[in-house]
């Protein structure tokens, strides 16, 4: 099950170039349209590197370049595409199937640079950070907030970095404080005018990859 939503988008976009798909290297900022946006840079090809290319995602039309040359451009594809919608289902695999923890637990016993949030667009929550993110979602509203995917990653000074891959949010009842964490998720995303519809789902999975 792929519910990584930027490799999802890359996917749709090689199905269009008839290219195969094979990964992607960088996230990073850029500016089309006179609008800031994310620039995904990704490999085609049998082997990476391959054929590199870069697709410049804003809210009204993603532009495919390679070389530096604008060869395509797709107005079904934008930024809303670049945030995770999963289904209930999915949700309850990943809790069942992969390390997760109650957030504010796993980031409290934590020494510092020893844990961290993946957030989305190549930017990181390191511990501090992770903590304000959570304990705000806790104070809009958010009935659980849960870390999931957590992986450990080896370091030469044997004191290995946790990464939790994402978040679960449990939505809260009351329609003030859903409408208080959708609108926060969507600041995290730099998208507080577009934010996610409320469709009376129960969680929200941010970011995991």
């Amino acid at each position: 099950m792929n519910t990584n939503p930027v490799e999802k988008l890359i996917e749709r976009i090689c199905v269009r170039i008839g290219e195969r798909y094979a990964g992607y290297s960088t996230i990073s900022p850029g500016v089309l349209d006179d609008e800031p946006c994310p620039v995904i840079a990704f490999h085609t090809g049998p082997t990476v590197p391959g054929r590199l290319w870069r697709a410049f995602v804003t809210s009204g039309r993603t532009e495919l370049r390679e070389g530096g040359v604008a060869v395509a451009s797709y107005e079904d594809l934008t930024k809303a595409d670049l945030v995770e919608t999963v289904s209930d289902e999915d949700i309850d695999e990943i809790l069942a199937t992969t390390p997760c923890s109650e957030a504010r637990a796993w980031l409290a016993d934590a020494e510092p640079g020893t844990r961290l949030v993946s957030g989305t667009m190549n930017d990181d929550y390191e511990l501090e950070a992770a903590r304000i993110l959570v304990e705000e979602l806790y104070r809009l509203g958010a009935k659980e907030v849960t870390a999931v995917r957590i992986e450990q990653v080896p370091r030469p000074e044997g004191v290995p970095l946790e990464i939790a891959d994402g978040l679960i949010v449990q939505l809260p009842e009351d329609p003030d404080q859903r409408r208080a964490v959708l609108l926060y998720e969507a600041e995290t995303l730099e998208e507080a005018d577009n934010p996610r519809e409320d469709r009376g789902q129960s969680r929200l999975l941010l970011w995991s990859e």
